[in-house]
């Protein structure tokens, strides 16, 4: 049988780290990829939104 991880709980399938600080890891990966969306997409969405607003 193989040693539980340090700290204990299920290897994050992502970060392979213990399942505590696993979904951490997980939650910022999650939000970097969210600022990425938004500097790339930020300025046209805003822009769709505000012509849609005129439109209304």
């Amino acid at each position: 049988m193989l040693p539980a991880p340090l700290g204990g709980g299920e290897p994050d399938c992502v970060s392979g780290m213990p399942g505590r600080h696993g979904n951490l890891g997980l939650l910022r990966k999650m939000l970097d990829f969210g600022s990425e969306i938004r500097r790339e997409f930020g300025p046209r969405l805003h822009h769709h939104i505000s012509e849609a607003q005129r439109f209304s």
